[in-house]
């Protein structure tokens, strides 16, 4: 039946109360039999999380009951939580649904957790509905974190809408934060969006820090800044490091853009490093090494063994043996069996033995019985031994079994080793 019908039978006023009577007061009787539905849901929610006897197991099902609830029985499922009897218990569940909410409506979430008595809990909670505020519109969010009244709710709030708001518009979120009056909030602001401007737009930021006062913050920005950049344009990253005057930051800059450039051209990236003034080019040269050794360290090794100076050698072959015997000892130990015999090849078996030690000491230990001075041969052995008989005693002492060392060197080596 419709109004007009209504209307054209019984009148205008009474047609529209007995409209009422019919329609109205069915559907006010459906929400309230919806609402004590939702009640009814919400308690049993609750009351089989409480059913597990183990309290893990029950915090998790609360939590599980919090995460599960409508956006219509978050009232319900927070009052009830406040009833709950373990401290613990109310913890986890109003945080979950606290955290529900803002998925749902992070706006009202927001608004209500920044009423909340300030607390661990409330921290919580603020953070994860600025976050989720802030994915949304980030400008209100912004506006209502400077609302809040509490001290450090109200400071996370903001570096939490500053972190969110930069990974989508970092012009407006620096122009908010900037805005903000001095103190720890607009410090913490302006730091976070720093650190992710410099990834998004590396050129920019450059510009955008340069009058930053020298320091670590600074420097960081400049290490990342040069990587992210050199990863996609080698030569001006190049030409913006030489424009630094600041020579610690200028050595930061070159030694990340060599290192980002590595991964993609490491033979190109370390010709540059050698180009680079005495006091950077060490520096540039072993992080080129570094990086290269994760991509191929037989190569890497290679051009370590042929840098200029014997001493950037020996730290070269170190930065390659490093990496490369804990992950593949018979290939390092072959490779580091092929280097010359003289210093750097005494230099090289050090840096393999210790790097090798922890993982194959059995291997470690056959590499250090070739050594031909044997004072150093014993020296470098004991260890590797030591090692070895931890991890498998049964096998270390047939070896030494069968060694040609001294029944003096046999007998320490045993005796300081626990008994089987």
């Amino acid at each position: 039946m419709t109004l007009a019908f209504v209307f054209s039978r019984s009148g205008g006023l009474l047609a529209l109360l007995v409209f009422t009577l019919a329609v109205c007061l069915p559907l006010r009787a459906q929400a309230e039999a919806a609402t004590a539905a939702s009640r009814e849901t919400v308690a049993t929610k609750i009351a089989q999380a409480l059913d597990a006897k183990n309290p893990d197991e029950r915090l998790k099902r609360l939590v599980g009951a919090g995460a599960a609830v409508s956006l219509a029985e978050i009232p319900d499922a927070l009052a009830a939580a406040a009833t709950l009897k373990e401290l613990r218990e109310r913890m986890v569940l109003s945080e979950a649904v606290f955290k529900r909410w803002a998925a749902l409506a992070p706006g009202p979430a927001f608004q209500a957790a920044a009423e909340l008595p300030e607390a661990r809990g409330k921290a919580e909670v603020v953070r994860v509905a600025a976050r989720a505020f802030a994915e949304r519109n980030p400008a209100e969010a912004a506006a209502a974190a400077l609302r809040m009244t509490g001290a450090r709710a109200r400071s996370d709030a903001i570096e939490v809408v500053a972190e969110t708001w930069a990974r989508s518009d970092v012009p407006a979120a620096l122009r908010w934060a900037t805005s903000l009056p001095d103190g720890r909030a607009r410090a913490s602001a302006l730091h976070d969006i720093r650190f992710i401007w410099v990834h998004s737009d590396p050129a920019a930021a450059a510009v955008g820090i340069r009058d930053l006062p020298t320091g670590d913050t600074k420097n960081a920005l400049i290490m990342n800044i040069a990587g992210e950049w050199a990863a996609i344009d080698p030569p001006r990253a190049i030409a913006w490091a030489r424009g630094l005057t600041d020579p610690t930051e200028r050595g930061w800059a070159f030694a990340n853009i060599v290192e980002s450039w590595a991964d993609t051209a490491p033979r190109a990236a370390g010709e540059f490093a050698l180009t680079l003034a005495p006091e950077l080019r060490d520096r540039a040269a072993l992080a080129v090494v570094a990086r290269w050794a994760t991509l191929d360290p037989e190569k890497a090794g290679e051009w370590a063994l042929r840098l200029p100076d014997p001493s950037l050698r020996v730290r070269g072959a170190a930065a390659v043996l490093n990496l490369w015997a804990a992950v593949a000892p018979d290939a390092a130990g072959r490779w580091v069996r092929e280097i010359e015999p003289d210093g750097l090849r005494e230099a090289a078996i050090t840096s393999y033995l210790e790097a090798v030690n922890d993982w194959d000491p059995e291997t470690g230990l056959r590499l250090a019985m070739e050594t031909s001075d044997a004072a150093l041969r014993l020296h470098r052995a004991e260890p590797c031994f030591r090692r070895w008989i931890d991890l498998n005693p049964m096998a270390a002492r047939q070896w030494l079994a069968r060694a040609k060392l001294s029944d003096e060197t046999k007998q320490r080596w045993l005796a300081a080793t626990p008994a089987p």
